[in-house]
């Protein structure tokens, strides 16, 4: 009798669930397995550090293996002085590329426990400062070498939908030097989701890795006084605002993206229109705008060059916006208050120049021009991720390059290659 495929798959989940506390989309000899109606958001990420932990010995060097633990301290170094991903150039001999390879294939090389690693931060370097964290999301393109990669696949795509690849989101730590303090990686299933996003659980979204991110750099930086996260548009979610200022009780600027309903006293508006009727200026100071080569991404074929000039920069305050939880937000969540900051440009003489303009929600105290130069001084120091993710990539390591043959040695490699580029930083 041909067997039920559906029936197998329920029993298969059920058996799984009853072993371990493994999601849905289930991993098996690091292979994902899409179920196209039960699809879940489950990273790679340091919080399963201790589910996944199949070596265990009394005397516990890191990867329970002196000579694994000795080979990433000697692989970190040398990508530091190489620059490069190519382990042929990274290391002095045949035996050593070896050696190296060997390491990334090895099954007790586990992903938690590189994350763990690498994003272990000293108590002392942080104890009772105030600390910026600074996060976002990159993709690594794996098409171009997929007739090298033998489990291409069986690997996600990214955001077109058809392009072999991987997702990425770091945090990283600012203090007196730059630290990581978070790293996810994860599939995107190349099965189009038919679910309500507005039924679906927050933590079977994809969104939901700006949550973890917080959450387990909170846990890294546990002897911190306080915590600032600092965010670009993608992470403007009333969910994620709550989760930071209500439950990990820590601060936020995040740049608004979202023309959501907000209250203003007993008034109900767009963020839009609320900054067109009211808004306290606080003052305004110059910036140096540096010149720029760069092309409208959305038109590749018209170029816009930037200008050097010095911008006039104005700052305007709306306190106390009250933002409502949305319809898909979780049962229980009240509303909350912010602060909204407008930066924009003013007296603009350059009349092809694009006006340079910030939107930024904060749950700081805001009662100043010095206190609001602050929060944008936050905003500014967001850069830094992006130069992280631009010394992985084309402009350092070309980590997209690789030569490797598995995406699980290659996400092992980013990983220590993110290590390598923040210390070069």
């Amino acid at each position: 009798m041909p067997l039920n495929i559906t029936l197998f798959l329920n029993i298969l989940s059920l058996e799984l669930s009853l072993c371990a506390t493994v999601p849905t989309q289930v991993v098996l000899k690091n292979e994902y397995i899409y179920l196209k109606d039960e699809f879940q958001f489950s990273p790679e990420t340091i919080d399963y550090t201790t589910t996944q932990k199949r070596y265990v010995s009394h005397k516990r060097n890191d990867f329970n293996d002196l000579r694994l633990e000795n080979t990433y301290d000697y692989y970190i170094n040398n990508l530091v002085k190489s620059g490069t991903t190519s382990i042929l150039r990274s290391t002095q001999s045949d035996s050593e590329a070896t050696w190296i390879y060997r390491f990334l294939k090895n099954e007790k090389v586990m992903m938690s426990e590189l994350i763990s690693k690498s994003c272990t931060i000293s108590e002392t370097i942080v104890s009772g400062r105030h600390l910026l964290v600074v996060g976002d999301s990159s993709i690594f393109n794996m098409n171009k070498h997929r007739n090298k990669i033998t489990d291409i696949e069986n690997r996600g795509v990214i955001q077109d939908g058809k392009t072999k690849g991987i997702y990425s989101h770091v945090n990283m730590t600012l203090c007196p030097r730059t630290y990581l303090s978070d790293i996810l990686y994860w599939n995107q299933s190349p099965i189009k989701s038919t679910r309500n996003s507005r039924t679906t659980l927050l933590e079977n979204k994809y969104s939901y890795n700006w949550h973890l991110g917080v959450s387990n750099s909170k846990t890294a930086l546990k002897t911190a006084s306080r915590l600032t996260y600092v965010f670009d548009r993608e992470a403007d979610s009333f969910e994620l605002f709550y989760h930071i200022q209500e439950v990990e009780k820590e601060n936020f600027v995040i740049r608004q993206s979202r023309n959501r309903l907000v209250n203003k006293g007993e008034r109900k508006l767009k963020v839009l229109d609320l900054l067109k009727e009211t808004g306290k200026n606080l003052g305004h100071y110059q910036l140096e705008i540096d010149a720029k080569n760069r092309s409208d991404w959305r038109d590749r074929t018209n170029p816009k060059n930037r200008i050097k000039r010095t911008a006039n920069m104005g700052i305007r305050i709306i306190r106390d916006v009250e933002l409502s939880p949305t319809r898909s937000s979780k049962e229980g969540l009240q509303p909350i208050k912010l602060h909204l900051l407008e930066v924009k440009e003013i007296d603009n003489q350059k009349g092809n120049e694009e006006i340079i303009q910030w939107r930024l929600w904060a749950n700081h105290p805001i009662n100043n021009l010095e206190e609001a130069l602050g929060i944008v001084a936050y905003y500014l120091s967001r850069w830094n991720i992006e130069e992280l993710f631009r010394t992985v990539k084309k402009k350092g390591f070309n980590q997209e390059a690789t030569q490797l043959e598995t995406t699980q040695a290659i996400m092992k490699q980013s990983i220590m290659t993110l290590l390598a580029a923040y210390k070069i930083m």
